[in-house]
């Protein structure tokens, strides 16, 4: 019941919502997607240097690709689809700040900070905007929601992949992979608080100086270099 008025809440607040904040409310998400769909439209410098993933205007995309399928893409429905996609967006991401605030303290808690988030002019004049930012807040508060769930894992397997869509759009796939690689090797350090821990490698038993090896083999160039190396 609480999502449903959730939904209808935002929905109201999409309609209301009649001026235009930032440029980028069109080249971040709806002016992309209308190129990928129709093949006409304008890309900012950004995209065609590959700095930008295609995931959010994709969603876009599918909508006016719908429309167009149909041929009921009209002014109206080009305009507003994609504001009310936010706003079911919107009112998911305050239905899970809801629950995660009611899980981790309590009811009463959790109904303070709906209210504080339904109320909030900044929330209200933003959320149904088609910005990345937008999108990024809705899957900040999925990601509270899920930590320390058992899903956790699932989500992180599940999500993980997409990062290849980035190293697969650069030109040189296999300078990217290194230098993805470096960097995830460094953020693991990072999250273990343990550059130097020593671990048994799978197959002999013996110590290694696991995450520095990690980082040492993906400094190399060459792909055939010392296979002790590779005690990963």
């Amino acid at each position: 019941m609480i999502y449903a008025k959730l939904i209808i809440f935002r929905l109201l607040n999409s309609l209301l919502i009649q001026t235009s904040f930032v440029p980028d409310e069109h080249w971040q998400s709806v002016e992309v997607a209308y190129k990928m769909v129709y093949g006409i439209g304008h890309l900012t410098w950004e995209w065609n240097q590959s700095l930008r993933s295609i995931i959010y205007p994709g969603f876009y995309a599918l909508i006016f690709g719908f429309l167009k399928i149909t041929g009921l893409d009209c002014n109206l429905l080009m305009i507003q689809l994609p504001r009310i996609f936010q706003s079911v967006m919107t009112a998911t991401g305050d239905y899970l700040l809801f629950k995660y605030t009611q899980k981790n303290y309590s009811h009463s808690i959790a109904n303070i900070a709906l209210f504080l988030q339904c109320t909030s002019w900044f929330t209200l004049f933003m959320s149904p905007r088609t910005l990345v930012n937008s999108i990024d807040w809705f899957f900040t508060i999925l990601a509270l929601y899920f930590i320390g769930t058992k899903y956790t894992f699932v989500l992180s397997v599940a999500i993980a992949p997409l990062a290849l869509l980035n190293i697969y759009k650069n030109g040189n796939i296999l300078t990217s992979l290194k230098i993805y690689s470096i960097v995830g090797g460094l953020h693991l350090e990072k999250i273990e608080n343990c550059w130097f821990k020593f671990e048994p490698s799978s197959h002999d038993g013996r110590f290694q100086l696991m995450e520095g090896m990690y980082f040492l083999k993906n400094l190399s160039v060459n792909d055939n270099d010392n296979p002790s190396l590779m005690q990963i």
